[in-house]
């Protein structure tokens, strides 16, 4: 593992090209490594910001930035 020290707004950037990427891949493999990407991401925020794995959820709403 691997931890980085990066601005929060760089973090939800990268959710928010993850999401792109998402919508546009037709490629099941792909598409499947990206969600999981991604939750990696979402719960690295959520470490940062002392929110319990249990309350992490995958709504793209939650990706907005604040």
């Amino acid at each position: 593992m691997v931890n980085l020290n990066i601005p929060e707004r760089t973090a939800r950037n990268l959710l928010e090209y993850i999401n792109d990427f998402l919508d546009n891949t037709s490629n099941t493999k792909h598409l499947h490594e990206a969600m999981e990407d991604k939750m990696r991401v979402k719960r690295a925020i959520g470490r940062a910001e002392g929110i319990p794995r249990s309350m992490m959820n995958d709504f793209r709403l939650n990706d907005m930035v604040k």
